[in-house]
């Protein structure tokens, strides 16, 4: 007899809904950008851009630019603003320079914002300790 396993407990944010498009290390977008799901990146983007889904910005991504996002999931580097129209999470090597705007955020201990927070919900933000172990790789994999 097999007794029923129940699916690990995650954040909603590590389920983008769907296959992102993927940039991995090395790979590089200039000018603009618009992707109708999820993105995650693990490379360099150099432009403005709008992702109809999650974008995840991984540990080694770096988003030179304004971007406008669904939900997003921070681990990386972002230059610029940073529009969400629900959940913004940022995990503890996140480094913000420009503004964001989210209606939920969550911030690891460790991010870091130099710019402004607005937070558009109702919910003030929230502070957490990320407990997401770096991948043995040095990939961007967020958990």
């Amino acid at each position: 007899m097999t007794t029923a396993v129940p699916p690990p407990r995650r954040r909603f944010l590590d389920k983008p809904g769907g296959p992102p498009s993927l940039l991995g290390d090395g790979g590089r977008v200039d000018e603009t950008l618009t992707i109708a799901g999820p993105l995650s990146i693990s490379g360099a983007v150099h432009a403005n851009g709008s992702v109809g889904g999650v974008l995840t910005i991984g540990r080694t991504g770096r988003w030179h630019g304004n971007v406008h996002a669904h939900a997003a999931v921070v681990l990386g580097e972002l230059h610029g603003e940073l529009v969400v129209d629900t959940t913004l999470e940022l995990g503890r090597n996140a480094v913000i320079h420009g503004s964001v705007r989210a209606a939920l955020v969550a911030i690891a201990d460790g991010a870091i914002v130099n710019g402004r927070v607005d937070v558009t919900g109702d919910t003030p933000p929230v502070h957490f300790s990320d407990r997401r172990r770096d991948p043995p790789d040095g990939g961007s994999d967020p958990g």
